[in-house]
């Protein structure tokens, strides 16, 4: 998947800097797809004050969703249509980031995603959003394991106390996790994105037959790439956090989980009840319902 937009630029500014309150992230953006070009426009429309303003407009520059021009701000089109205008938004949100997320050509937002996949490829399933040790040890992974290097002077962005505050409310603001109580979040995406992410995905790897309309390990792999950072290897196992929320589309009757010719071998990791009347015993691929 090549990355848009060229390479990485220094000068950008650091998105875990940059949103520190995203609430009115579509508030402004929905404001100038309407039309509303000036930050004084804006301003007008949204009634928030100056430097929410200002703060806004920048994360929404950097979730690549608006551009600027010599006459103000212009939104882009979401690039998805489910029915709900706020998980489009949501979701062309997830889909801009992993266009920075990828290690053939990084872009600078690359982060927001590669904390994500630290969290699932680690099953952390639970999170503080000051937990230094947490942090510190994504720090430790992202410099060891990738070339994901967002600083002019070749060095990754560490977390601190605040960045990880940012990226906790940023990624709860995109449907990824939810908080609980206090500083205290569960890693747990929304079922809806992930249902819209299987209708995506069959669109590209479409199986031939009613009994199943993707197979899994294709689903894994198209998650992977186009959305969500989730670790995929070759390997057909599929991470718990998100068999835990496959499971949970089982149980509201919006997916099947089936059995599908010579499809390769699936492991669910700690799927909760395989005897599931939705589940197939040798499950490897998803049928949507």
């Amino acid at each position: 998947m090549a990355k848009q937009g060229g390479t990485m630029s220094s000068s950008e500014a650091y998105i875990l800097n940059e949103i520190q309150n995203p609430a009115a992230l579509r508030v402004v953006f929905d404001s100038i797809a309407d039309g509303n070009e000036t930050k004084e426009e804006i301003q007008e429309d949204t009634c928030l004050p100056d430097g929410s303003t200002e703060e806004i407009l920048g994360g929404l520059v950097l979730l690549r969703l608006i551009s600027r021009s010599d006459f103000g701000y212009e939104a882009t089109s979401l690039s998805w249509d489910t029915g709900d205008r706020h998980r489009d938004f949501q979701l062309s949100a997830l889909e801009n980031l992993a266009k920075e997320a990828t290690a053939e050509d990084w872009g600078k937002q690359a982060a927001v995603l590669l904390n994500y996949e630290y969290l699932i490829s680690r099953n952390i399933q639970e999170f503080e959003n000051n937990e230094r040790a947490l942090y510190e040890d994504i720090d430790y992974w992202i410099k060891k394991e990738t070339d994901y290097r967002p600083k002019g002077d070749g060095e990754i962005y560490k977390h601190n106390d605040v960045k990880f505050a940012n990226w906790t409310r940023l990624v709860e603001y995109l449907g990824l996790v939810h908080k609980v109580s206090g500083r205290q979040h569960t890693v747990y995406p929304d079922p809806e994105l992930i249902l819209a992410s299987i209708r995506r995905a069959t669109e590209n790897y479409p199986v031939q037959g009613e009994k199943a309309d993707i197979e899994v390990r294709d689903y894994l792999e198209w998650l992977d790439s186009n959305l969500l950072r989730i670790g995929y290897s070759t390997g057909g196992t599929v991470p718990e956090i998100l068999t835990q929320c496959l499971f949970s589309l089982v149980r509201s009757r919006q997916i099947r989980l089936v059995e599908y010719g010579d499809a390769g071998s699936v492991t669910f990791t700690h799927l909760p009840n395989r005897a599931h009347s939705g589940i197939d015993q040798e499950a490897n691929s998803i049928k949507l319902l």
